[in-house]
């Protein structure tokens, strides 16, 4: 880890002002949105990683990221079932709102700013157990487990996110915790509490990212071990610390990992250019 971190400091001391870094900041956006949704299963059948980001890229060019929300809702299944356009729209959501969390890297962390993501992310979406809207933006009312770990309950929600937020704008404002070990921790907090009916590994890799951008990191970072089996990897951290208590500093190297990737990949493309 100690040589990861080495590396990374030195790109970002040297690099993060070079010409190329708009570009890459926005290819990495797109990746952001394409290997999350890859990475989740949520991807629709049939569509080509070359339509995705054709698409993607297309939306990334628009004036106002907020204006280019459908005032038709488009319904689409929230675990990716379709090949259709709806299907798609579940990619523009999500490019929406990681561009809507990149608007407040200059504001505290807050419950609005997350519900709105959120809101933003799932719009449209329809539950695969009953075919009825997620509450897109609004806390899950209902109990639920993953396996034999059981989320905390419904009526919680509200006051342990807001103490989770509390807590993570008083880290960030001390500046003692690395940005990797900052985004683990908001990171795995959130995804415990699990406060919305789906979408919540996908909001909790925004954040991450988030966090990573407003400790000075000049692009979105995709949250990816880089490994074949990254997944599994994502997986078993989380409920090491789900059901042992531990798992952070698994959690720690996994997103130190996702950084020095991307900064990795954007000095080979100097080094070849």
């Amino acid at each position: 880890m100690h040589q990861m971190w080495a590396d990374v400091t030195k790109w970002q001391e040297t690099l993060v002002h070079d010409k190329s870094m708009a570009a890459f900041a926005k290819s990495r956006a797109l990746a952001v949105v394409y290997l999350s949704n890859k990475l989740e299963g949520t991807l629709a059948k049939g569509t080509s990683e070359q339509e995705t980001y054709a698409l993607l890229d297309e939306l990334w060019e628009q004036p106002s990221p907020l204006a280019l929300e459908s005032p038709a809702i488009v319904l689409w299944h929230s675990e990716g079932q379709h090949s259709s356009e709806r299907s798609l729209y579940q990619l523009q959501q999500h490019l929406l709102a990681l561009r809507h969390l990149q608007g407040a890297l200059d504001q505290p962390l807050s419950v609005e700013l997350v519900c709105e993501t959120h809101r933003i992310l799932m719009k449209g979406a329809l539950s695969d157990e009953t075919t009825a809207p997620i509450r897109a933006g609004r806390f899950r009312q209902h109990h639920c487990c993953a396996g034999k770990y059981s989320f905390p309950e419904a009526g919680t929600i509200s006051a342990s996110l807001s103490k989770i937020i509390e807590q993570f704008n008083e880290r960030f404002a001390t500046r003692k915790l690395a940005p990797y070990r900052l985004a683990a921790w908001l990171f795995v907090q959130v995804i415990t509490l699990h406060p919305f009916e789906n979408g919540n590994g996908r909001l909790c890799r925004l954040l991450a990212s988030y966090v990573f951008q407003k400790c000075g990191v000049p692009f979105p970072v995709v949250i990816t071990s880089g490994h074949s089996r990254a997944y599994k990897h994502y997986i078993d951290a989380i409920v090491a610390y789900q059901t042992r208590g531990q798992g952070l500093d698994e959690l720690c190297l996994y997103m130190l990992t996702s950084l020095h990737q991307s900064w990795s990949i954007f000095a080979a493309t100097l080094n070849h250019s």
